[in-house]
C-alpha cells in the first residue's frame, strides 16, 4: 500500500496543505461522494507516517465498511476518486496562487455567457480597470493572458453595444510583437543547434522578410525592445559581428 500513488502524494505534502485538502474534500460543491470523503478522512487521520498496520488494504476497507466482506475493486475505485479530487484541489490551489481566481476576465466571460448584461454593465468599470492594471506587457513572459483579456473586453463591449475597435487594435499590436519575438527567439535557438549539434536549419523567407523590415524601421519607433534584442542576437550568431557582441552585452546589463 505504500506504493499507492495517493498515499505517496499525501505523505509528501505539508500539514497546512493536508488541512486545506480535507476542507476542500468536505465541500459538497466539489465532492458529493460520501465514501470518498470517508477514505480521505481516514488517510488524513494517519498522516504523516501512514504506518503499515493502518494502511493495509483490508484494514482500510474494514474501517470504511465494517462487517462487510472485502472488495478490493470497490476500494481501488475510491482511491481513484480521491486521487482525482486531489488533482482538482492542486489545480484550484494554483489558480488561487497565480491570481486566476481573481481574474476579472473570467467574470466578464461568465456574465456574458449567462446573458447577464445588466450586471456586466454595472461591473464594466471594475473589469476594465482590472484588465488595464496589467497593461505593461513583458514579452519575455507569456502575453497570452493579456491578449485573451483584450479579446474578452472586445466581446463584452460589443455585447454592451459599444462598437469600438480599441481592444482589437491593442490585441493586434500584442500579437504582432509576440509573433516577432517568438520567431526570432526560435531562430536563435535553431542557429545554435545548427552550430553545436549539426542540426539542419534554413531560415524561412518570412523570417528574412521580418528581419529586413525591422532593420529598415529600427529608427521609426516600431516594435518593442525585446524584438530588437533578439534581432541583434540573431545577427550576432549568424554574422559573427564583434560590435554587436559588446552592444548586446551592454544592453543586457542595463
Amino acid at each position: 500500500m505504500y506504493q499507492n500513488l495517493l498515499i505517496k502524494t499525501l505523505s509528501a505534502l505539508p500539514r497546512k496543505k493536508i488541512t486545506r485538502f480535507k476542507e476542500f474534500a468536505h465541500s459538497p460543491y466539489f465532492n458529493k461522494h460520501k465514501d470518498t470523503l470517508k477514505l480521505i478522512n481516514y488517510l488524513v487521520g494517519v498522516y504523516p507516517d501512514f504506518p503499515e498496520k493502518k494502511c493495509q488494504r483490508e484494514i482500510i476497507y474494514n474501517h470504511l465498511f465494517p462487517n462487510s466482506p472485502h472488495d478490493q475493486k470497490k476500494l481501488a475505485i475510491l482511491f481513484s476518486y480521491a486521487m482525482r479530487l486531489l488533482e482538482q484541489f492542486f489545480r484550484i490551489e494554483e489558480s488561487v496562487r497565480s491570481g486566476v481566481k481573481e481574474d476579472v476576465v473570467l467574470l466578464a466571460r461568465h456574465l456574458r455567457n449567462l446573458d447577464l448584461m445588466f450586471l456586466l454593465k454595472i461591473k464594466w468599470k471594475e473589469i476594465y480597470k482590472g484588465v488595464n492594471k496589467n497593461n505593461n506587457i513583458d514579452l519575455s513572459q507569456n502575453p497570452m493572458p493579456a491578449i485573451e483579456a483584450l479579446n474578452e473586453l472586445d466581446k463584452s463591449a460589443y455585447a454592451l453595444q459599444n462598437y469600438t475597435n480599441d481592444y482589437l487594435a491593442g490585441k493586434q499590436t500584442l500579437l504582432d510583437r509576440y509573433y516577432l519575438v517568438e520567431k526570432l527567439k526560435d531562430a536563435c535557438e535553431m542557429v545554435q543547434r545548427k552550430n553545436l549539434f549539426k542540426q539542419p536549419y534554413i531560415p524561412s523567407n518570412i523570417l528574412q522578410h521580418n528581419i529586413e523590415w525591422l532593420d529598415k524601421n529600427r529608427d521609426n519607433n516600431n516594435g518593442h525592445p525585446s524584438i530588437y534584442l533578439f534581432l541583434d542576437l540573431y545577427k550576432l550568431i549568424t554574422e559573427n559581428n564583434e560590435e554587436l557582441y559588446f552592444y548586446l552585452k551592454e544592453e543586457i546589463v542595463n
